[in-house]
């Protein structure tokens, strides 16, 4: 099923009643919501027969004799980078749309096609772009829906541009690359695994061996990768354990072993529950609250937010066809850099020295700047900038 979202202010000319039907006929839209038509209800019924007879129609004339959809719209950007040109944008402008969003642990799906959703349609000196238009999920929509996107199609005759989502999409998984998660660092299963692969002997090249070695961590810890990977249900587990023995103590107020197995599970729970949030803030990588501020629901929104944003779910080749099949977008992403990088030679030839010679130089100052020493202080400065869920780069030595 494919529906969409269209604000296309002026539906009372027959040029955007031609365009609008053009629009629902070429991309079969099956459900679509009209925003700011400005059609008065006693032209409303013309309207709708433009459209033809197979569409049923709901609206608001019960509350608004122009017919708007009775929604709370911000229209607002979400980012001051929302917007271009025109007068800057304050941070505080955005606050309460960022804090909203928040707040209802919502996400945003996926989005291709055009970058901006709005322009003032204005000359080039005084053109204003902005992102106002927005396709929102919840958890329980990427749980569902996650593998499709939005597509911000071109404005055509209004100022904005209109939204489709295509549910008609073909879902089929690929296997998913081993990533470490942060939290397995502090176990110690996984730490005694660590140190003894490093001790391995692996012939061969640097590269291969430390290839090897990380390879054999991930099978030996597998088991722990799954252990807290899917902590939702052992939370739920502890919390219903609680339930009970709390139950329980309600008929026997001073019961010892109840007492004690209520202190141990609740004690259990903390555990978990803090190994999960930080297990969903970092598949989630968002860093709009300040850790610590435990809100499981944003950050599962926002987890599955960027795993539907990740996944590429059609790309258009070289001869223009559009690709939906997983396998084969992934044998294109082959072929691509196959042809970028060419393919195995015997010999290189040499760097041609007159190229060289003529290009661009750094100056005396760059040259020095470039094997100027870096002090201590300046890469501990740069750790303690970088975001709580974010890892240093360079080289990784198990201790």
């Amino acid at each position: 099923m494919i529906f969409c979202s269209w604000n296309i202010r002026g539906l009372n000319k027959p040029f955007k009643q031609k365009e609008l039907k053009n629009f629902l006929f070429t991309n079969k839209v099956v459900l679509i919501g009209c925003l700011e038509t400005k059609v008065k209800a006693n032209k409303a019924e013309k309207v709708k027969k433009k459209m033809g007879n197979e569409w049923e129609v709901a609206n608001d004339y019960t509350q608004s004799q122009n017919g708007r959809i009775w929604i709370w719209d911000f229209n607002a950007i979400l980012s001051v980078n929302d917007k271009q040109n025109g007068v800057p944008v304050h941070p505080t402008e955005i606050k309460d749309f960022q804090d909203c969003i928040e707040d209802i642990g919502f996400g945003q799906l996926k989005r291709t096609g055009s970058l901006f959703s709005w322009s003032n349609k204005r000359d080039a000196q005084i053109r204003i772009h902005s992102l106002i238009d927005w396709a929102f999920g919840n958890a329980k929509w990427f749980d569902n829906y996650g593998h499709l996107e939005t597509v911000y199609h071109n404005p055509g005759c209004s100022d904005h541009t209109p939204i489709i989502v295509s549910t008609g999409r073909i879902r089929q998984s690929l296997p998913r690359p081993f990533r470490l998660l942060n939290v397995l660092l502090q176990n110690q299963s996984f730490k005694e695994v660590t140190q003894t692969v490093w001790q391995y002997k692996i012939p061969g090249y640097a590269m291969y061996g430390i290839c090897k070695k990380l390879k054999l961590i991930e099978l030996n810890t597998k088991h722990l990768h799954k252990e807290v990977s899917n902590l939702q249900k052992r939370v739920e587990v502890i919390r219903g354990r609680i339930q009970d023995t709390q139950q329980m103590l309600n008929s026997d107020l001073y019961n010892s072993n109840l007492i004690q197995e209520e202190r141990a599970l609740i004690l259990e729970l903390e555990k978990w529950s803090n190994i999960h949030e930080e297990v969903l803030r970092q598949k989630s990588r968002a860093i709009w609250l300040a850790k610590g501020y435990s809100n499981t629901r944003y950050f599962h929104a926002q987890m599955k937010t960027r795993q539907a944003r990740n996944h590429i779910s059609s790309i258009c080749n070289d001869q223009g066809i559009m690709l939906t099949d997983p396998g084969q977008i992934q044998q294109e992403f082959i072929k691509f850099f196959q042809d970028l990088l060419g393919t195995k030679a015997s010999e290189l030839p040499c760097l041609n020295s007159n190229i060289a010679k003529d290009g661009y130089c750094l100056n005396r100052e760059d040259q020095q700047g470039l094997i100027k020493p870096v002090m201590q202080e300046e890469i501990v400065q740069a750790l303690k900038d970088l975001p709580a869920d974010k890892a240093p780069g360079g080289r990784w030595i198990p201790c």
